[in-house]
């Protein structure tokens, strides 16, 4: 009962790399999201839509 407690929280490096990588990822695209709602643009200031 123990030893199967223990594999269940028991994380592989696969895992931890998994995670590693996924957080920054999500966090980049929520900013990217966020920019877009706000501005209206993925990067204020480089697209002016046809006006200057």
């Amino acid at each position: 009962m123990i030893l199967n407690i223990v594999l269940i929280f028991t994380n592989s490096n696969k895992d931890i790399l998994d995670r590693a990588i996924g957080r920054p990822a999500m966090m980049a695209f929520m900013v990217l999201v966020g920019t877009y709602v706000t501005t209206g643009q993925l990067i204020p200031g480089i697209f002016f839509n046809g006006k200057q």
